[in-house]
């Protein structure tokens, strides 16, 4: 089942989201994710201190395959030094069909309604934690974090491609 990953990164007092050897860990994510799923990131900045990753992959398992890989690990190793906190959550969403690729701004409601007032591009559940009552809506309209442009401009990030 295809679902859509949720990554929150608590950067570190002294870590600003502009730094350039985060922006550098975040692009080569970006180009090395992407290859292995075949599906594009998009990184939002929530003020100073809050990093999100948005991406897609085919399962659970899939997501997990590629956090055991030698690339990912190096990866976390390099960003470890940066951040105080990360939280994973796998969303029942498709996000191939449910988020443009240019998307410039995140949104995120979470609250224990399975419905929301105003449009969404998406709204879903953690398929990891049945007990959790939370939904998270991603809105089309509402105060927001901006998106994270990388230093290479990769066009999987930037623009729609297709």
């Amino acid at each position: 089942m295809p679902v859509t990953e949720l990554a929150t990164f608590t950067l570190k007092p002294s870590v600003l989201p502009n730094d350039p050897i985060l922006l550098n860990i975040l692009d080569s994510a970006s180009v090395q994710q992407s290859k292995w799923s075949g599906i594009p990131l998009l990184f939002f900045q929530d003020g100073q201190t809050r990093i999100y990753l948005l991406s897609g992959w085919q399962s659970v398992e899939a997501h997990y395959e590629w956090i055991a890989t030698d690339e990912n690990k190096k990866l976390m190793e390099q960003l470890t030094p940066l951040i105080e906190n990360v939280e994973l959550v796998h969303l029942d969403i498709d996000f191939e069909k449910s988020f443009p690729r240019d998307l410039d701004k995140l949104v995120i409601v979470r609250n224990k309604e399975a419905t929301f007032e105003g449009e969404t591009y998406a709204s879903g559940k953690d398929v990891e934690n049945s007990a959790s009552d939370v939904y998270y809506h991603f809105a089309k309209d509402g105060e927001g974090s901006s998106r994270i442009v990388l230093p290479s401009g990769s066009p999987t990030l930037l623009s729609r491609s297709d």
